[in-house]
């Protein structure tokens, strides 16, 4: 079961974790052969995830995580 709808090269990405015992919503991204199954909806999250380029925040269990790298070359 995928937490991210689309499967490519680029790191870029939102992930919505949810918890233990929570409720979702899946969908199947294969047609009706039930291959390939992600999470579209949840009642609870346990973690969320954000990346874009070298700047990631990451939020859950009581935590925030942020992170940046820059790039200072002139």
């Amino acid at each position: 079961m995928r937490l991210r709808a689309v499967i490519n090269d680029n790191d870029n990405h939102l992930i919505c974790t949810p918890a233990n015992g929570s409720y979702v919503l899946v969908a199947d991204m294969s047609g009706g052969q039930y291959r390939e199954m992600v999470v579209i909806a949840y009642s609870e999250l346990s973690t969320i995830e954000i990346k874009i380029g070298e700047t990631s925040l990451k939020m859950g269990n009581g935590k925030i995580i942020f992170k940046i790298i820059l790039n200072l070359s002139y």
